[in-house]
């Protein structure tokens, strides 16, 4: 059986285990539910497979460690086709993932953003993409973000997804910051400050 994830809130369950279809597609049991208590979310039970997140490990060990890496993680089944390799749209979520998370270790969080007194939230504008080569299941991936400028209202990111020493992914993005009516409004200096160190 696999462990009760929830979302970082608290709010919402991820899954309380998994299961796999016939056509190799997953989703996570319960998900986006919130009576984390029903019965039949809060039983051991079989499931088809459980996430790496679930591993248990002691908790001095994961502190000392550093908790998760914000940047490196393994493909997983859902993110194949039917023949082990990587959906080649499922890049674009995996720089997702690494640039949420470079962000998030700024102390820049989307949630934060979202609900504050005056809610604002990053869009891209543009992207330019390359897939370089493949990845399979299993391989570890590497996000490898760089900022090249902020400026005005525009945030210029360059990403590469690396399995060992190979890129097999390459995108160079640019965001606007957009206030509660979707309008462009100029990065705050509490943000460019934070991303100016690393420019």
């Amino acid at each position: 059986s696999g462990c009760v994830m929830k979302n970082s809130d608290g709010s919402k369950l991820i899954e309380s285990g998994s299961i796999l279809f016939q056509d190799a597609s997953a989703h996570g049991f319960g998900r986006d539910r919130i009576d984390f208590d029903a019965p039949e979310l809060s039983y051991p039970r079989p499931v088809d497979y459980v996430s790496g997140a679930c591993l248990l490990v002691e908790k001095k060990v994961f502190t000392d460690y550093g908790g998760f890496d914000a940047a490196t993680f393994p493909s997983y089944y859902e993110d194949t086709d039917f023949t082990g390799i990587v959906y080649h749209a499922n890049y674009l979520k995996f720089a997702e993932r690494g640039r949420t998370n470079f962000l998030r270790l700024l102390d820049i969080n989307h949630s934060e953003l979202i609900n504050s007194e005056d809610p604002k939230f990053f869009v891209v504008y543009k992207m330019e993409s390359k897939f370089l080569g493949t990845s399979s299941i299993d391989d570890i991936l590497e996000v490898r973000s760089v900022f090249r400028g902020i400026k005005g209202v525009r945030l210029k990111i360059d990403q590469d997804i690396f399995k060992n020493d190979k890129k097999v992914f390459s995108t160079k993005i640019e965001f606007a910051l957009l206030n509660k009516n979707s309008r462009p409004i100029k990065f705050p200096d509490n943000i460019k400050s934070k991303i100016k160190n690393l420019i």
